[in-house]
């Protein structure tokens, strides 16, 4: 990716009067109900995303392994990271010294281009003490796949499948021990790998994942990016009320994509109904905002899986952003967030 460092001043004048123009507007025109400081620091991630400063700088001194060790020395852990055949690593939280209790196999969002932030491990390490302290016992292995463009898909999916096999054949895990996890386009990668479990990929280079007729525990989708389309109603509704940008998603799924094609791996809202009919999984929990650009899109899956899963829960959580309970991780914002409580209380309920 070529830095242009030149263009730092000019996108720096606009993004601070973006911002200037959204503190003034936010006194009056914001929705009542959304706190002026987030209308405000919403807008500003929306202008650093519109003026595309990743391509601008660069991100490869940011990685998921320095967000997982940054954490990790915060809360004086030891990393431990297993390197995978096909790529990527899983990196170890409480890693199961025998084959006992339950592994999340977690897969972090930001668009297939980004990588894990600190706020997506410190949630997991929150979740991990949590079960702790309630005397159960819940190990984590986030994935570090491959980021777009350098990779594209389906390299996320090979090395997904690669991380549960790893689960299953290396660890022992027995699928009724094993819970699937993700945000955003970790949670479209988690539904890519259940198609993959259920509809065998073509692309041979991806392991097959064989569950021996058992079903995984459960898989929890945190406002899961289930389509590239960005012509959704809530996609212009909500764009006031998220960080997010339809066209930073446009660049993302473009970057991700590269020259394949859509299909029902990628675009989980785009298969059909019957596609869904035989998942493997004892639970499904999917978790939005109503205030979300994803909001319209998610909850049009969340029809169509429920139609052959009748146990799917669908949470709400209102008037929170995209994947909320990590900005505000990140974001040190102390405040607690309806979907982080969702997050607790579903992983809590299938510990027990």
């Amino acid at each position: 990716m070529v830095t242009r460092y030149w263009l730092l001043p000019i996108v720096l004048v606009r993004v601070c009067l973006d911002t200037f123009v959204a503190s003034l507007t936010g006194l009056l025109n914001r929705p009542k109900w959304l706190a002026y400081k987030r209308y405000v620091i919403y807008s500003l991630v929306r202008s650093i995303r519109r003026h595309d400063t990743k391509r601008l700088l660069g991100t490869g001194s940011v990685t998921t392994i320095g967000a997982y060790e940054t954490v990790l020395r915060r809360h004086k852990l030891v990393p431990d990271i297993v390197p995978l055949d096909c790529g990527g690593n899983i990196l170890w939280l409480n890693r199961p010294e025998e084959n006992n209790g339950k592994v999340m196999l977690y897969l972090h969002g930001g668009g297939y281009t980004l990588p894990a932030y600190a706020g997506h491990v410190e949630i997991l390490v929150d979740q991990v003490k949590r079960s702790q302290s309630r005397g159960q016992k819940l190990s984590v292995a986030m994935l570090e796949y491959a980021l777009a463009p350098t990779g594209q898909y389906p390299v996320q999916l090979r090395q997904a499948a690669a991380a549960l096999d790893y689960l299953l054949k290396t660890l022992n895990a027995a699928p009724s021990n094993i819970i699937l996890a993700g945000d955003s386009a970790g949670g479209n990668l988690c539904l890519s790998l259940l198609s993959h479990i259920s509809h065998p990929h073509p692309d041979l280079s991806i392991p097959r994942v064989d569950l021996k007729g058992e079903k995984l525990r459960g898989t929890l989708l945190i406002s899961p990016w289930v389509t590239f389309d960005t012509s959704a109603p809530s996609i212009f509704s909500n764009r006031e009320t998220d960080y997010l940008l339809p066209e930073s998603l446009q660049r993302a799924s473009k970057a991700f994509l590269g020259d394949a094609k859509e299909d029902t791996y990628n675009t989980p809202l785009g298969a059909s109904v019957e596609w869904w009919e035989d998942l493997h999984i004892q639970d499904l929990g999917i978790i939005v905002s109503d205030s979300e650009l994803f909001f319209d899109d998610i909850m049009a899956f969340s029809e169509k899986i429920k139609a052959h899963n009748p146990h799917t829960q669908v949470l709400v959580a209102p008037g929170e952003a995209h994947v909320q309970s990590v900005f505000d991780k990140e974001m040190k914002s102390g405040e607690p967030t309806r979907s982080l409580e969702y997050i607790a209380n579903w992983v809590d309920e299938r510990l027990a």
